[in-house]
Parts: structure tokens; sequence; C-alpha cells
């Protein structure tokens, strides 16, 4: 169960309320003292909520904060979100990543980690290149014996093959 701002100020008060400067000049501070100091003012209905105030006690000794912080690791994609691009790449699969990324709004990056990663799909793009016609055969045939002749001159296969 969560703590009220109001129950966290007190918490934190209490808490620093009740140090005690020790001989070394460093700051000692008790729990139970300001656990007893909350039962007075909050009286626990639930003993857990006793366990809760020492664990917000601690996290204020370590973080000097009793907010929960930034959450650690990446936050997980929805099952949702996969679903959403899976249906958008299967109605178009030649869809590039950046216009699925638009469209779904979702991070590119993303879109390429689901997309690539958990799905197994691959997007491309199909490129046009020239059909070969029977009218080209005449111009392969002279391309073809003009390479052979100078295989053995000016390095050709060097500068062709690399």
């Amino acid at each position: 169960m969560g703590y009220s701002l109001e129950q966290n100020t007190f918490t934190t008060m209490s808490y620093y309320g009740n140090g005690v400067l020790n001989e070394d000049g460093d700051w000692v501070y008790c729990v139970d003292t300001g656990k007893d100091e909350y039962l007075v003012k909050y009286p626990v209905v639930i003993e857990e909520e006793s366990y809760a105030h020492t664990a917000i006690c601690g996290q204020i000794n370590d973080t000097c904060s009793v907010s929960k912080g930034k959450p650690t690791g990446r936050p997980q994609v929805s099952e949702d979100v996969v679903e959403d691009l899976r249906t958008r790449m299967e109605q178009s699969p030649r869809k590039s990543l950046s216009k699925l990324s638009l469209q779904s709004r979702v991070p590119y990056n993303t879109c390429q980690k689901i997309v690539k990663g958990t799905l197994h799909m691959h997007p491309y793009k199909i490129s046009l290149v020239q059909e070969l016609q029977p009218v080209d055969f005449p111009r392969r045939v002279q391309y073809c014996h003009w390479f052979q002749a100078n295989v053995d001159y000016n390095r050709i296969l060097d500068l062709s093959f690399f």
C-alpha cells in the first residue's frame, strides 16, 4: 500500500527530526523513534504498513528521497503494438520502416526491432530493372566477344571484378 504525500512528508520529517549527532560528528537516525511517532499520528490498521514505514525510512537513508525514482531497464512494448505492426506489414509488405513508424506512431528503432526481431519479417522494396528483350541479344553477344578479347589486356579483370 502506498503512502500519501502527507504520510511521506511526515515520515521524512520524523526520520530526520529524530537524528542524533554522535562524537564523530556524524548524524545517526533511528527508525524506531520515527515509527512510534508515525503510529501515534496514523494508527496502523495493517501490519504490512508498519513494514512499509521501515522500508521508506531505509529508502530515505539510501537515496535521500521517498520517490520511487527512475524505473530500471527498457520499457516493454505491449502486445497491441506488436500486433498492430504485424497487421500493417501483412497488409503492405513493401512498406518501408520509416513509413511504418510514422503511421503507427512508434519510434523507428522500435519498429525495426519488432519487425525484424520479433516478427521475423524483412521489409523490402522491389527495384525495377530493365527487362531483357530479344532485340538485346546481339548487343549482349557483342559485349561477350569484346570481354573475351580483352581479358588478357589492360588488367580488365582487376577493373571489373573487385
